[in-house]
């Protein structure tokens, strides 16, 4: 929660997540909403990393990899070890 900026940027809220209308739910997930929504509250380089990363392993096509904020590599490099 500290991470996610929980409870002043984000809340944390329980939802039903859905693989397709013909399996029902999955799983029970913890998401978090912006709390203030009249600002931007840029996501942290840490996030932004673990979304790189899924994209990467799911091998996300590159035109959608593109739409998302570019990261130094610094930042990635004191995250990845």
């Amino acid at each position: 929660d500290r991470l996610e900026g929980h409870p002043t940027a984000y809340q944390r809220h329980q939802r039903s997540v859905h693989r397709d209308s013909e399996h029902g739910p999955v799983a029970q997930a913890w998401v978090y909403e912006v709390c203030n929504k009249t600002s931007y509250v840029p996501p942290s380089k840490n996030y932004l990393w673990h979304i790189y990363k899924g994209l990467e392993f799911i091998n996300a096509p590159h035109w959608y990899r593109r739409q998302l904020p570019e990261l130094d590599s610094a930042p990635w490099q004191e995250i990845d070890q």
